[in-house]
């Protein structure tokens, strides 16, 4: 009888002490994501970013002469300035933040690696930056119907459809230069000036290294969206490739960095 005891109490403790499995541990930071996004400040921050350009347009709406003006506003000041902007304040601090306020130390002393806690919180951030850009699309879209735009349903799905790619690309870039440096919005605008704005309006070979072109390319398979970029998608799949390529080398390159480096003893993680 002792032994089967012991056996029995062996077996509760081995279940106790179980390691939690990936969707277990999934959505636990996922659970911890939308929480911790959902306070007063950063509700209204949210509520600026989706409501705030679509609004603006609105009231300039008076001033457009057909879909060029709100093409503006949702293409070039959002899709290409504002969405990266937000993707760079949102997973350049992914992991920093987080040991800066200490409330991934006790996360880390669990039974999970550092690979798998960046690769699960980028997984998260992901999906809560999706669901904002789609809010704000959706917010663009039900502007252009107040107006009785033209044609608006299919251009507006294009620009989600193509907004899935860039936040995965842009967040996975930004999380890099948060691993990098505690100074990672200085990088992030050094890096979209020179490299996304400078040499992706290369006309050469050199406009493959930015991530707007090929973002431009595949939103140039909209004839609509296409005539306002004034350009057309010659190699999608190439943009495409070149997209997940950028992605992966910059999570991959992440997860090295955060493996190898003690960023709970580093200088520059200190508050």
């Amino acid at each position: 009888m002792k032994a089967e005891s012991d056996s029995a109490q062996d077996l509760r403790m081995r279940a106790a002490t179980r390691h939690p499995g990936t969707w277990q541990s999934l959505a636990g930071l996922w659970c911890l994501t939308w929480r911790s996004q959902l306070s007063w400040r950063k509700s209204l921050a949210i509520l600026l970013h989706v409501m705030g350009l679509p609004l603006l347009g609105y009231l300039r709406a008076s001033s457009f002469q057909s879909m060029g003006g709100w093409m503006l506003f949702t293409i070039d000041l959002y899709t290409f300035l504002a969405l990266p902007l937000f993707c760079l304040h949102s997973f350049g601090g992914l992991v920093r933040d987080d040991l800066q306020e200490d409330t991934a130390c006790y996360i880390l002393t669990r039974p999970i690696r550092r690979w798998q806690f960046l690769v699960g919180q980028y997984t998260c951030q992901c999906l809560w930056t999706c669901i904002i850009v789609a809010l704000t699309y959706l917010a663009f879209g039900s502007m252009w119907w107040l107006q009785e735009v033209e044609g608006w349903l299919p251009v507006m799905l294009g620009l989600m459809s193509v907004a899935v790619p860039a936040i995965l690309v842009y967040g996975a870039i930004s999380s890099l230069m948060g691993l990098l440096t505690r100074k990672y919005l200085v990088l992030g605008l050094i890096y979209g000036c020179v490299i996304e704005f400078g040499v992706g309006q290369i006309p050469t070979n050199l406009h493959s290294l930015s991530m707007t072109h090929h973002l431009k390319d595949l939103l140039a398979l909209h004839p609509e969206i296409g005539a306002h970029l004034v350009r057309d998608s010659a190699q999608p799949w190439l943009s495409l490739l070149m997209l997940a390529m950028a992605t992966l080398i910059s999570l991959g390159v992440g997860c090295l960095l955060f493996t190898h480096r003690e960023y709970l003893q580093a200088e520059d993680m200190s508050r």
